[in-house]
């Protein structure tokens, strides 16, 4: 069994994948008492999984598993994964979400190419956002994706952007109810299978809607996109 301590959450997972060991070695904790989470993939669970996706190693599977069982928990202390890809700039995160193969970790790479030291790329494909302290929070997680980018950091949220591919640079705010972009979220963040964490997955992505500055933005890949998203949401 490992500790971790991840989005202010003690984490215990039995016998972790290697990937999980490598990525997960920053957020290790030696934190005593009863974890928040524990995760347990048995062996049948990946017997199936194996069956279900023979082009990924059980390696792979069990890497995917774990992050899909902590994201499904973690909604019981008002946490989301979200898919997005995420940086910290300024002292506060920014999440840009869409769909697989839009280019969210093109945009936030220009970021980090555009400003340097002052970007750090906090989760390039499932941060987790809590509620702490009435603060909505983006954190780092050890899952991440296909390119690893992520670190054990966390930032105040300041704007979610709903990316679309464009020939040119647009941004605009959205301003729920009047722009429902609710079906758009819900897509794009975790689905725990318990009735009373999928409640609170509903209900913690309202608040998000309803209180987080959000934006759709039409971008191409360039560093102007860039700064059009830089002057239009950074305040």
């Amino acid at each position: 069994m490992k500790r971790y301590e991840i989005a202010n959450l003690i984490v215990d997972i039995s016998a972790p994948s290697k990937r999980l060991l490598k990525l997960g070695a920053p957020y290790e904790s030696n934190k005593a008492g009863e974890a928040d989470i524990t995760i347990n993939i048995s062996s049948d669970t990946l017997d199936k999984l194996c069956a279900d996706h023979p082009a990924l190693t059980r390696e792979e599977l069990a890497y995917l598993a774990s992050g899909t069982a902590f994201y499904r928990k973690a909604a019981a202390f008002n946490a989301l994964l979200i898919h997005s890809s995420s940086l910290i700039y300024k002292d506060k995160a920014y999440i840009f979400t869409a769909d697989s193969g839009t280019g969210k970790s093109t945009h936030t790479g220009l970021w980090k190419k555009v400003f340097g030291r002052e970007v750090t790329i906090l989760n390039d494909d499932k941060p987790i956002v809590r509620k702490l302290d009435g603060v909505w929070t983006a954190f780092g997680t050890p899952w991440s994706g296909k390119t690893d980018l992520n670190v054990n950091k966390s930032a105040p949220i300041g704007a979610i952007i709903f990316l679309k591919r464009g020939e040119t640079n647009s941004i605009r705010k959205l301003n729920p109810p009047k722009d429902d972009v609710a079906p758009l979220f819900i897509k794009q963040i975790s689905k725990p299978t318990k009735p009373e964490n999928f409640e609170k997955a509903l209900q913690s992505a309202d608040d998000i809607l309803m209180n987080l500055p959000l934006y759709e933005m039409f971008c191409n890949i360039s560093e102007e996109a860039v700064w059009t998203a830089r002057n239009f949401i950074v305040k």
